[in-house]
Order: C-alpha cells, then sequence, then structure tokens
C-alpha cells in the first residue's frame, strides 16, 4: 500500500466525469434500454400494487430483488465502458461475467449491511441530539421541518460518503483487476472525505434536479391510460438514470488517481495496453 496521501482534484474528478459520460452517451443510451426494458415489460404483465396494511408484500420484495440485478449489472458495464470503451466493453464471456455479478452481488449485499449498521448508530445518535435541541428551542412546525432538513441531509452526505469511497472496489470487480476489498479502498480514499462530499454533492445534484424535473412532467400527465404511463416512463429512463451514470464515471476517475497500478493496465483513452 502507498503511504503517501493522495489529494483528489473535485474539478478535475468532475470535469472527467461529466466528459466520459458525454463522449459514451450514445452507448450509455443503448445499455439503459437494454437494462429496463425487462423491469418495465415485467412492471407492463405483473403489475404490483402497494396496500398500507401489507406494504412489503412478496411480489414488491421479488421486483425489487430483480431490479437491484438489473442495476448491478448495468454497473458493472458502465464502468467497463468508462474504463474501457465501446470497443473493448462486451468482450467479456459469459462465465466471467458471471463470476464479476457474483462477486458484485455479495459486496453490495455488504456494503448495505455496513451502510444500515451506520445508519443504526450515527442515526440514532443523530435523532437524540436533534430532539434535544427541539425540546430545548420549542415545537413548532418550523423547527420539525428544519430538524427534518438536517437530518435528510445529513444521511444524504453520509450516503454519498459511503458510496464514493467504496467505488474502488465495485471498479476492481467489473474491469476484471485484481480484487480491491473495501478495507483498502477505505485505505487509498482516506483524508479526502470533503473532496468526496464536494464531487457526490456537484455530481448528484444539478442532475438529480434534471430527473426529478423529468419524473414531475411523467407522473403529471392527464393521460389515463397506464400503459402510456408505463411507456413515457420506459423513454425518459435514461434520464432518471443519469446520476447513477456519473456516479460511475467519477467512480473510474477516483480508482485510477487513487488506487496505485490501476493505470499501468489501462491508459488514459480507456484501452488495453501491452
Amino acid at each position: 500500500m502507498d503511504d503517501i496521501n493522495k489529494k483528489l482534484s473535485v474539478s478535475k474528478i468532475l470535469k472527467d466525469a461529466y466528459k466520459n459520460l458525454l463522449s459514451h452517451i450514445k452507448p450509455f443510451l443503448i445499455l439503459s434500454y437494454l437494462v429496463m426494458f425487462p423491469l418495465f415489460i415485467a412492471r407492463y404483465l405483473f403489475p404490483i400494487t402497494i396496500s398500507q396494511n401489507q406494504p412489503l408484500s412478496l411480489g414488491l420484495i421479488t421486483f425489487l430483488l430483480i431490479t437491484l440485478a438489473f442495476i448491478l449489472l448495468l454497473s458493472i458495464f458502465l464502468f467497463r465502458l468508462y474504463m474501457f470503451g465501446d470497443k473493448e466493453l462486451f468482450k467479456i464471456t459469459p462465465i466471467e461475467l458471471g463470476k464479476i455479478f457474483q462477486k458484485t452481488f455479495l459486496y453490495t449485499i455488504a456494503l448495505v449491511m455496513v451502510i444500515l449498521l451506520a445508519f443504526l448508530s450515527v442515526g440514532l445518535l443523530m435523532l437524540l441530539m436533534l430532539s434535544i435541541i427541539g425540546s430545548v428551542a420549542g415545537e413548532s412546525a418550523a423547527s420539525g421541518v428544519i430538524i427534518s432538513t438536517i437530518i435528510s441531509s445529513v444521511i444524504f452526505a453520509f450516503l454519498i460518503l459511503i458510496i464514493l469511497r467504496t467505488q474502488p472496489t465495485f471498479v476492481s470487480i467489473a474491469v476484471n483487476d485484481p480484487l480491491l476489498p473495501m478495507k483498502s479502498a477505505y485505505y487509498y480514499t482516506r483524508d479526502n472525505n470533503w473532496n468526496l462530499l464536494s464531487i457526490g454533492f456537484l455530481a448528484y445534484i444539478p442532475l438529480l434536479l434534471i430527473s426529478m424535473g423529468v419524473m414531475m412532467l411523467v407522473d403529471n400527465t392527464t393521460i389515463a391510460d397506464s400503459n402510456i404511463h408505463i411507456a413515457l416512463s420506459f423513454i425518459v429512463a435514461p434520464i432518471n438514470l443519469l446520476p447513477f451514470a456519473l456516479q460511475t464515471s467519477a467512480g473510474i476517475g477516483i480508482y485510477k488517481y487513487l488506487v496505485p497500478g490501476s493505470t499501468d493496465v489501462h491508459n488514459v483513452d480507456g484501452n488495453i495496453t501491452v
């Protein structure tokens, strides 16, 4: 492991992330539609209803797991797209893809468990502190909104930080490099918390606002036919996936800059060097 703490350049990572996304926008659109098509077909053939008495039904849980599988598959191909380029994107055998997907799925479950445990500890502490502050300051509608906003912002920042600090692990799996455990990913991203938070907020928020605006337009359409709503949602699906796509693009930049040896195998253009 490298003993030198490398500092990320927020502007450079963001610039490269946006540039990488825009230069591969066509294959991104193709991947998005290929991945989302089975999900929308399943949504059309097997509609899911959520009731207040039973919010988590077996059908909903099954659909969420299937959605997770397709999102992970999309992340694998996006990492490979941004690292190798579209020429090397599908140069992988089904057996290799299965192994990559298995590792990605298991590490995702491990990451979810870490996030849940962290939320249980940090979240409860935050709630305790804010409830004390609220009781001292007095209860009011404005104070309730302020407290909920603070909690939501802290949770969002905490989630972004964990995701970006573990990105090198998922990149190493997707591009078939030697596996980088999460402990090592945390080591290589040390002393970059504020830089990673800045990258995360500047990468997520602009595209997230665009995505939310498009979703609101689709949801507020006056068309009564639910099938047309499903079709419209499918058409705008790549826009809703843009924040996720930019996250993976930034993850490639973080991996290349902070992990020693990552650029020895892959050059700047994304092609494999000999």
